[in-house]
């Protein structure tokens, strides 16, 4: 991983997770309708205002803190990896498609239409289970790896879960 590559990861999670993640999505389309409309507010009146950037720049931090609270809730999945980087535009536009959104690992699979870094062995044996996209951008594997506890490296399956 180099400085500057967008990557996308895929978690393995349980119901539990899902639920909560849910919740807080909740959460993070409240917050996108009070940005939508301070961004209406500028399309209508474009001539800058200090009280609405300040209020607009503190809903986007809180809306990160939120994907962070998601981020947070997918410790220790069920199993992880590498499902696509910014060189194959195709494959990252997809996996995009489900990030930071909780959807059966079926749904993913057909989602994605196979174009993933490799073969989706991994999710497969999971395929009746739920998984999300995680976007990192972090300068290294090993950051993003260790905010999610996952000690292993790409295809990493939770020895709790590997039988």
């Amino acid at each position: 991983m180099t400085s500057g590559d967008a990557y996308i990861y895929c978690a393995i999670i349980g119901k539990e997770q899902v639920e909560k993640i849910n919740f807080i999505r909740r959460d993070i389309d409240k917050i996108q309708k009070e940005i939508d409309v301070i961004m209406n507010d500028i399309n209508i009146n474009p001539t800058p205002s200090p009280e609405r950037g300040k209020k607009g720049l503190s809903l986007m931090d809180k809306q990160d803190q939120k994907y962070g609270e998601i981020i947070t809730v997918c410790r220790n999945p069920i199993a992880f990896d590498l499902v696509a980087d910014d060189s194959w535009h195709e494959a990252y536009d997809l996996c995009s498609r489900y990030n930071f959104i909780p959807v059966t690992v079926k749904t993913f699979l057909n989602g994605v239409k196979g174009k993933l870094w490799k073969d989706p062995v991994i999710f497969s044996k999971f395929k009746d289970g739920y998984c999300i996209c995680l976007p990192s951008h972090y300068d290294t594997d090993t950051e993003f790896l260790a905010k999610l506890n996952v000690r292993k490296g790409k295809g990493h399956i939770n020895p709790k879960y590997a039988h």
